[in-house]
């Protein structure tokens, strides 16, 4: 069995590159033509630039979701997950999937919804298939 799995999200890739760059169009366009008499005719161009700069570079690491199976530890990296979830294989219960998401349930009662709305059908069944795999292998 495979000890990672990286699945990147290619429908909105394309979408947040778009909008980096409207915002550095943004605060170019106002920097040439602002007269700079105020501290918002700084502020205002400094803004759409650090936003242009970020959706186009940042944005491709939050766009990967990643599964990582390490010493017995199931750590996620989702894209609706602010942070990396870790947990214990032996804390699954269940794992189930519909077409817009993977649910985790654990033993402590708590379920973890992974959202697949925006990955290919079948990324979908290679996450799904992983970790299914990976809570069998614990079972045995």
């Amino acid at each position: 069995m495979k000890n990672e799995l990286i699945l990147k999200n290619r429908v909105t890739g394309p979408i947040n590159r778009i909008i980096g760059f409207v915002w550095l169009i943004c605060g170019i366009v106002y920097v040439l033509f602002s007269d700079f008499k105020s501290w918002m005719n700084y502020f205002v161009p400094g803004v759409f630039l650090i936003s242009g700069i970020y959706s186009l570079i940042l944005n491709g690491g939050i766009l990967r979701n990643r599964l990582l199976l390490q010493d017995g530890t199931l750590k996620i990296r989702w894209f609706t997950r602010f942070l990396e979830y870790k947990m214990s294989l032996e804390q699954i219960h269940s794992i189930s999937a519909d077409e817009n998401k993977i649910l985790i349930k654990l033993k402590s009662g708590k379920t973890l919804n992974l959202s697949t709305s925006s990955l290919e059908p079948s990324e979908k069944n290679a996450a799904f298939n992983f970790l299914k795999e990976a809570a069998g292998n614990q079972e045995q």
